[in-house]
């Protein structure tokens, strides 16, 4: 498996659709096809964090927890350096998702599903 930078044909036949033109992701990639994709996008000045995983690659993540939580290191500190605020809301497929935002440092934004990280 490797991790590429993802093109706009790949998040295209990912997601089925067009994706915003303010997108950085990466993609993991096996014999051609696309197991997953991360990144971020920007939308009302807030760097909204996106995640999705086909479940083979859930599966195989849980066996290296570290390298998801590096990556969302470096989002932050990307973020940090362009003053930006980060956006994720947590997936209901994923029992611990909302103890990950947590640990990272993102509040919940009250009334919503919605999480920050400033």
């Amino acid at each position: 498996m490797n991790i590429v930078p993802a093109t706009r044909e790949m998040l295209e036949r990912y997601y089925g659709f067009s994706p915003y033109p303010t997108v950085r992701a990466q993609a993991a990639v096996e014999d051609g096809e696309i197991l997953g994709i991360g990144g971020m996008s920007l939308s009302k000045h807030r760097m909204v964090v996106f995640v999705s995983m086909k479940e083979e690659l859930r599966e195989r993540m849980r066996k290296y927890p570290r390298a998801l939580v590096r990556k969302v290191l470096e989002l932050q500190d990307y973020a940090k350096r362009k003053g930006l605020i980060l956006q994720a809301e947590p997936d209901k497929a994923i029992p611990c998702s909302l103890q990950f935002l947590d640990r990272l440092g993102f509040e919940k934004v009250s009334g919503t599903e919605v999480y920050i990280w400033r």
